[in-house]
C-alpha cells in the first residue's frame, strides 16, 4: 500500500483511505504532521485528511520513501540520508535544467537508491512498484533527459564526477545542488528521528 502513495495521480481520498486502514501508518502520519517546520514546533492535527494536507506532497513522498526503504528495519540514518539527498539533488538540478521534470525527478532519484537498501537488484526492487514505463526506463537504463539526469547525479554523489557528463551539467551546478540537498536531507532525517517515527512495512 505504501507504494501507491508514491503515485502523484493518487487522489487524496484514496491516500486517506490507505492511511486510515493502517493504524501504524496513521500514527506516524499524525506525528509527522504535528512537527512544524520550525525546529520541532508542534501543531494540533485532528484528522487524517488534515494531516495529509499539512504534511504536503513532498514531505509525504519523503515519508513514504522512508517506509519503503526502511521496511526491513535495516536501513541506517546514513542510508536514508543518502537516498533523500539523491532524490532532492535530482529535483534541484532538474528545476534549473528542465523545470517540467523537477517533481518526477525527486521520485526517480529516490527509486534509483532502492537497490542499496533492499539487498536486491534495482530491477527486482522496482518490479512490483506502480510506476510508469518511462519512469522505470529512466531509472533502470538512464533513458531520456530524466534518466541521464539521475545517472549524472548518482555518479556525482558516489564520487565519480568524471562520469557526470550525460546532461552537460557543470560541476558547479552539481556541487551546489549536492550541498543544498544534503542539508535538507539531514534536517528531514532528524525530524523523523526526533518525532519518534520509524519505518515500518
Amino acid at each position: 500500500m505504501a507504494a501507491r502513495l508514491l503515485d502523484r495521480e493518487c487522489p487524496i481520498s484514496e491516500l486517506e483511505g490507505i492511511v486510515r486502514n493502517d493504524p501504524a501508518m496513521t500514527y506516524q502520519l499524525l506525528q509527522l504532521a504535528g512537527i512544524g517546520a520550525a525546529r520541532g514546533m508542534r501543531r494540533a492535527v485532528q484528522t487524517v485528511r488534515e494531516a495529509l494536507v499539512l504534511v504536503g506532497w513532498h514531505r509525504l513522498q519523503s515519508w513514504v520513501s522512508l517506509l519503503l526503504i526502511g521496511g526491513t528495519g535495516e536501513a541506517s540514518d546514513e542510508e536514508l540520508t543518502l537516498a533523500l539527498t539523491r532524490a532532492r539533488m535530482c529535483e534541484l538540478v532538474a528545476r534549473g535544467a528542465q523545470a517540467s521534470l523537477s517533481e518526477i525527478a525527486f521520485t526517480a532519484g529516490m527509486l534509483s537508491t532502492f537497490d542499496m537498501h533492499l539487498d536486491m537488484t534495482l530491477h527486482d526492487a522496482l518490479r512490483d512498484l506502480p510506476i510508469d514505463g518511462a519512469l522505470r526506463r529512466a531509472v533502470l537504463g538512464a533513458e531520456g533527459p530524466l534518466g541521464r539526469l539521475v545517472a549524472d547525479v548518482a555518479d556525482f554523489q558516489m564520487g565519480r564526477p568524471e562520469d557526470s557528463t550525460r546532461s552537460r551539467l557543470g560541476d558547479d551546478v552539481l556541487s551546489s545542488a549536492a550541498l543544498e540537498a544534503l542539508i535538507w536531507a539531514v534536517e528531514l532525517t532528524s525530524t523523523f528521528s526526533e518525532g519518534g517515527l520509524t519505518a515500518t512495512g
